[in-house]
């Protein structure tokens, strides 16, 4: 065996084992042996009656993947590797290029995906020092709502337990489909494959045809902790330099690439492709990863770019292929925008319809964005520039972990060295100000939901400074 080659293998066993490591440092504690857990499939007995949809509606399809933190995909500057088939959708249609998430853990990123309401707006953000047990209110438009009632067949499906009909997301969905147990059979996740199979079974199972659009919602859960990877998607993921933890997120990162690639096969096979069909892939936040220190271990408390970086790609009907959308852009946006280009115009929301701006490669011409998180014990709300950052703590302006301060995007993406504050700083503060006192509407406790969160870390406060 030649010198080269020799080093070759030791460099593979050695990035190996740094992954095997990372992956390791995200245990995760092993469930109690119990049978497996079902799908629950929840339908109307009596479908509300809605009108003949719109000249020249399309269908709709959004992905929303947990826990697909921006800068690791390929269109947006990660490992070429990761998600091929999401880069493949870009070169096919558009991408916004600068969106920042509303906020960094999954309810709220998803109320404003939904609905077009950042959760303090719509009463879905709770200061409790636990766990936010809130549900959507029943006089929130959601996007499904907004297009069942103009004519479309509505149809959702979560393994994600923060989205579960409890806590009102299943409103304006024609079907709905959910784990029983809301998280995990036989202790694993529910795979992308899987819920991508079972997805469009609803289709078929709804014989939903040419005859009247569709809104497909589904959520892929494959990239969010314990980054389960085998060997081989370590070895397939391993680069040099980047930490285990980070290699072993890459891997499942690419399972859910791989599940969106088998999306939009079985739609096409269906019938169902650009011509006819808007598809539209987001995240609802993203994770530190330890990496860099600063962001984070996980997600929930901080609001950088590693956590709120933000990801939409489209593709559908007179979507220029490789666009990229030049220009700040809110989680709130996504709603009305792709109401628009399904032609649903008119959904009442905060955000801004940038549909125009989709279909010509024009600048987003949004000048702030905003992203708060009421995560277990923190309070914290960021604004966002085009070449600012600032972010306040209102439980204690003083942690040590999050100043109160601004950052340069482009230097100081980790929010590492912090600046003095400006008066994105005021308007942060005042637009919070202004969204305060919103009716909040309880969820009914139900144990099992609490102890499946409780399992995944998201009840109980964790004391992680970083």
């Amino acid at each position: 065996m030649s010198a080269r080659l020799a080093w070759a293998g030791i460099g593979s066993v050695a990035a190996l084992a740094l992954a095997l490591a990372g992956a390791l440092w995200w245990t995760w504690p092993e469930p109690p042996p119990t049978a497996p857990d079902p799908f629950v499939t929840l339908r109307d007995p009596e479908p509300p009656p809605r009108p003949k949809a719109p000249e020249g509606a399309r269908n709709l399809v959004l992905v929303i993947g947990c826990t697909v933190r921006a800068d690791q995909t390929t269109p947006y500057g990660g490992p070429p590797t990761t998600t091929p088939a999401l880069m493949a959708m870009a070169e096919r249609g558009a991408r916004l290029g600068d969106l920042v998430t509303a906020a960094p853990w999954t309810r709220p990123a998803s109320t404003a995906l939904l609905t077009g309401h950042h959760a303090i707006t719509v009463g879905m953000a709770d200061p409790s020092p636990v766990q936010d047990e809130l549900r959507l209110a029943d006089d929130v438009t959601t996007l499904a709502e907004h297009l069942r009632d103009r004519g479309w067949h509505t149809v959702g499906s979560t393994t994600n337990p923060n989205l579960n009909e409890l806590y009102g997301f299943r409103q304006g969905f024609d079907t709905w489909r959910q784990l029983a147990r809301l998280w995990r059979q036989d202790g694993t996740k529910q795979p992308g494959s899987d819920a991508v199979r079972d997805a469009l079974a609803l289709l078929d199972a709804d014989g939903v045809s040419q005859d009247r659009p569709f809104f497909l919602f589904l959520v892929l859960i494959d990239a969010h902790a314990p980054h389960d990877a085998t060997p081989q998607e370590l070895l397939a993921q391993a680069d040099g330099g980047v930490p285990g933890q980070v290699v072993a997120y890459r891997a499942t990162l690419r399972r859910f690439d791989d599940a969106v690639a088998q999306l939009v096969a079985g739609l096409e096979q269906r019938g169902f492709d650009a011509s006819d069909t808007v598809v539209a892939v987001a995240n609802d936040h993203g994770d530190g990863l330890g990496w860099p220190r600063e962001a984070g271990r996980s997600h929930g408390r901080y609001l950088s770019p590693p956590a709120v970086g933000g990801v939409l790609v489209v593709t559908g009907p007179d979507i220029p292929a490789g666009t990229v959308v030049p220009g700040l852009a809110s989680q709130v946006d996504v709603a009305p925008t792709l109401a628009s280009l399904a032609g649903a115009p008119g959904m009442p929301t905060e955000g801004t319809d940038l549909s125009g701006a989709i279909l010509a490669g024009t600048p987003t011409g949004e000048a702030r964005v905003f992203s708060d998180t009421w995560f277990q014990d923190v309070d914290r709300a960021a604004v966002y520039t085009p070449d600012r950052a600032c972010q306040h703590d209102f439980g204690d302006p003083d942690a040590p972990h999050f100043p109160t301060a601004c950052f340069d995007r482009a230097s100081d993406p980790a929010f590492a060295h912090p600046l003095p504050a400006g008066d994105a700083l005021e308007e942060l503060l005042q637009w919070r100000a202004e969204r305060a006192g919103v009716p909040t509407v309880p969820a009914r406790d139900d144990p099992e939901v609490r102890r499946q969160l409780r399992d995944l870390g998201y009840v109980d406060p964790d004391p992680d400074p970083g």
